[in-house]
């Protein structure tokens, strides 16, 4: 919301044991062109978990992006962004936000096959809708009302979303 993070900032953190990695990389365009910022912080964290924030970005584009060690995404909106990014490797968080609300576009993409690749998330979840219809808890009702299966859903709210994150 408007903090600079350089990368004075962040390296203090690299090495913390409690610190699993770099959260929600938003820059892509500076990633994509090689901004030496945007690579001294991704250099600072390889070998942790790079969290990214890659919305419609598809093709090359994409391929230059994994290649700076960025593994999730939770901005994907369609079902086929989704399945590109899946195909090449990435781990989908499927948002169900306040404002930003992707869960019934990404429903087709929470299948046997993919839902270990799959994870849920909240991000910009106002505590509001928290305390009427819930967190992730919210999440799990809506999709197995919405007729997926349990495991995969279960999966996606557990395993998958902790395997993600290396924890």
């Amino acid at each position: 919301s408007g903090a600079r993070l350089d990368i004075a900032d962040l390296l203090p953190f690299a090495d913390n044991p409690k610190v699993i990695g770099l959260a929600e990389f938003m820059n892509f365009p500076g990633v994509l062109m090689k901004d030496p910022v945007c690579m001294a912080k991704l250099e600072a964290f390889q070998g942790k978990h790079i969290d990214g924030h890659a919305p419609l970005l598809r093709g090359m584009d994409l391929n230059g992006y994994l290649a700076a060690g960025i593994r999730t995404d939770h901005e994907t909106t369609t079902a086929g962004e989704a399945r590109e990014k899946l195909a090449k490797g990435m781990h989908i968080l499927v948002r169900e936000g306040s404002v930003s609300k992707d869960l019934d576009q990404l429903l087709p993409v929470i299948t046997e096959r993919y839902s270990p690749f799959i994870a849920l998330c909240t991000d910009d979840r106002n505590p509001l809708d928290i305390a009427e219809q819930g967190h992730l808890d919210y999440m799990i009702r809506t999709l197995i009302g919405l007729g997926r299966p349990l495991h995969h859903v279960y999966r996606a709210a557990s395993w998958s979303a902790a395997r993600a994150f290396g924890l």
